[in-house]
């Protein structure tokens, strides 16, 4: 097999630039020329360095563990597929890989997480906030590697990294979309849970005048993402009456939102005319989406999350320091509360309420 050596005999250069020549985290140094080279006497002899030599030299797993403490529902989510693809992309680039870690409730989920942390498996970790308990964060400031927090809404620990949602500037385009006559005919209509209420929270912060909506919460029959759109459907049904008292819906998530349209439609009130709604999440910008997308919603760029964590993780195996990155979600208008809404808009469009 051709080794790092080898390549430097048959190029006539040194080790150390044909290493870097291999590596994209060094390959700026090279010349294109001589990185070309290189790279086509591997290509020539289908030869890619080794992970497990590079990490027998430099003492390093180029791992990054991606740790979850819910493996069935995360996966089944493609929202957090967006964000895995995102860490994927950057990692790979740079010729790290990453690691699924399960943490199981076998033992305590606690000391699942922390075994790992406390493991060789990887140089560094990526977790989700809600696995963050008092004694994790212990463990995080002791471990000796660097641990990326995602999706945290405050930094009240010190001397960790997160990577925060901010949803609050796309909350602000979407307040000053709607009218001032309809803040009082404003609702949040969600799953009722506690992930719910911190975004009520936000839409709170972000409104004018301080106004806040009503919370409508729905019983969800079924508590996994595949279904929340029929979910929503079901359980709208039955506070429909509550909902067409109201211009305007906030909603927990897209496929809230759409559940929640399609039992407006149902009873003939057109969501996007008598009725306007924004979503959570842009579901119906990935890729494999069909038709055109209807639903106006909030964009917490969940690809380029997964980018910006993995290239932090990267940054801080190499030069440690803890850090706080707030990233701003963005405003996608579309059908459902359209720009400019429609001339005709009046609360004798709304077919059923008080």
């Amino acid at each position: 097999m051709l080794s790092i050596r080898e390549i430097s005999k048959k190029t006539g250069l040194s080790t150390a630039t044909v290493s870097r020549a291999l590596d994209p985290r060094f390959a700026h140094k090279v010349r294109p020329i001589t990185r070309a080279k290189v790279l086509s006497l591997c290509d020539e002899k289908n030869y890619r360095p080794s992970v497990t030599g590079r990490s027998f030299v430099t003492g390093k797993t180029f791992k990054v563990g991606m740790i979850f403490g819910s493996i069935t529902v995360d996966l089944g989510n493609p929202l957090c597929g967006l964000f895995m693809r995102g860490v994927c992309s950057v990692l790979q680039h740079h010729n790290y890989a990453p690691v699924i870690l399960h943490a199981t409730e076998e033992g305590g989920l606690e000391n699942s997480v922390n075994d790992f942390l406390r493991s060789n498996v990887a140089d560094a970790y990526i977790i989700g906030s809600s696995m963050v308990t008092d004694k994790v964060y212990s463990v995080i400031r002791k471990c000796g590697r660097p641990v990326i927090i995602t999706d945290r809404s405050s930094s009240d620990l010190s001397g960790v990294s997160f990577i925060c949602r901010d949803p609050l500037p796309a909350c602000k385009d979407v307040w000053r979309r709607i009218p001032a006559e309809w803040y009082g005919r404003t609702a949040f209509v969600a799953f009722s849970a506690s992930e719910s209420r911190n975004k009520l929270k936000s839409i709170s912060s972000a409104a004018p005048d301080h106004v806040t909506p009503a919370f409508i919460p729905l019983d969800f029959p079924f508590a996994e993402f595949c279904f929340d759109r029929h979910s929503a459907r079901a359980a709208a049904e039955k506070c429909l009456p509550e909902l067409t008292r109201y211009h305007f819906l906030w909603c927990g998530s897209d496929l809230t939102a759409l559940g929640v349209a399609d039992a407006l439609a149902a009873a003939g009130i057109i969501p996007g005319r008598d009725i306007f709604l924004v979503g959570y999440d842009n579901i119906e910008g990935i890729a494999t989406f069909r038709g055109k997308p209807f639903l106006s919603t909030i964009d917490v760029r969940w690809e380029e999350r997964g980018r910006l964590s993995a290239q932090i993780a990267l940054e801080q195996i190499v030069s440690p320091a803890p850090c706080r990155i707030d990233f701003p979600a963005i405003y996608i208008p579309r059908q459902s509360f359209p720009d400019p809404l429609p001339a005709c808009k009046s609360e004798n469009n709304i077919k059923t309420g008080n």
